[in-house]
């Protein structure tokens, strides 16, 4: 109860940042837009976004600027929390900041795969230069992941996953990522254990335990549906922290053929996110509701501040979609299609 007490101030920040975030009937309003200066001034009438939007017009925007903006405006929301937290609520806020940091990775990945290194340029923010474990710059002007993974073999925070990265046969963006996650979940549940108060630590391992679970069904359903990979390989994926979903049905998810993988992964407390054709937009739409319930359930606790955090990137994942789906012309019903609603 005592840290509860002391993330209250914390849980009233965090209510009030909420209050300003996009409602329904907002991207009800933004689907119907048949033009992107049209969606940005409209979005611009909300505090966050307007210095973020700032510019933008028809023409020359495009995914990687609008990713850039809102990556922008997700370091000051990250900012404005992490200069208001204590220390212990800091520690909490590391673990957000260590995925954002491998979330950066993978958009460099990803643009060296497409040979596009030139179009990106360093955030000049300050805060982010501070606390970023990696120069932007130098790992853009990687010509390769290969090389990627030496630049990474450098910093002192990174040599494990360097080691990791190394040690796999493939260095394509697909192994890259998935590397990535399982460095990170890996280095999180290492780290539970010294979360000492007794109910924060239950509310973080709903937190932690949910994204794990969802995060092993989902590499085991691509691998088996869309890369035909051997189980060998599947395992040395999987993160060994297991929550609803126990260590014996994931090896027999593992195992299973494809159809027969069908039926039981629809058996588990998951199901439903499996029960249609879009599982990873299934995955995103289930986690946004626990994100928003586990915030409800326990507003004052530090895991409260991390589920804010995820919600407002979803927000940004929104708006990318909403924008590009106008640039493109689809229909409202076709952009619908996309939104984690």
């Amino acid at each position: 109860m005592g840290t509860m007490i002391k993330h209250a101030a914390m849980g009233t920040k965090i209510r009030s940042m909420q209050g300003k975030m996009l409602e329904l009937s907002d991207y009800d309003r933004l689907l119907k837009m048949s033009s992107v200066s049209s969606a940005a001034n409209y979005l611009k009438e909300f505090e966050s976004l307007n210095l973020m939007l700032a510019g933008i017009n028809d023409k020359e925007t495009h995914r990687g600027d609008l990713e850039k903006r809102l990556g922008t405006q997700m370091i000051l929301e990250f900012k404005k929390l992490y200069n208001f937290a204590d220390a212990s609520t800091k520690k909490f806020l590391s673990i957000y900041f260590m995925q954002f940091e491998l979330g950066l990775l993978k958009r460099v990945a990803r643009a060296i795969n497409a040979g596009e290194q030139d179009k990106h340029t360093e955030n000049s923010d300050e805060f982010l230069k501070k606390h970023l474990h990696f120069d932007l710059n130098e790992a853009y002007n990687s010509q390769s992941i290969r090389e990627l993974t030496d630049y990474l073999s450098g910093i002192k925070c990174f040599k494990v996953l360097s080691s990791m990265l190394k040690a796999k046969q493939k260095s394509d963006v697909f192994t890259f990522e998935m590397t990535l996650d399982v460095f990170f979940y890996n280095l999180v549940s290492k780290s539970v254990k010294h979360i000492s108060d007794k109910t924060e630590k239950e509310i973080f391992l709903k937190y932690f335990g949910t994204n794990v679970d969802l995060l092993n069904l989902k590499w085991i359903y691509r691998c088996k549906m869309n890369f035909d990979t051997d189980n060998d390989t599947i395992f040395s994926y999987i993160i060994p922290f297991y929550y609803k979903i126990g260590k014996k049905t994931v090896a027999s998810l593992v195992n299973a053929k494809k159809e027969e993988f069908c039926t039981l992964v629809k058996d588990t407390c998951y199901g439903k996110v499996f029960a249609s054709g879009d599982f990873e937009h299934e995955i995103r739409v289930y986690l946004k509701s626990f994100y928003k319930k586990l915030k409800s359930n326990y507003p004052y606790s530090a895991t409260a501040i991390l589920c804010y955090l995820q919600l407002k990137r979803i927000e940004a994942g929104n708006i990318i979609s909403i924008i590009e789906s106008i640039r493109y012309s689809l229909t409202e019903d076709e952009t619908r299609k996309f939104l984690v609603l």
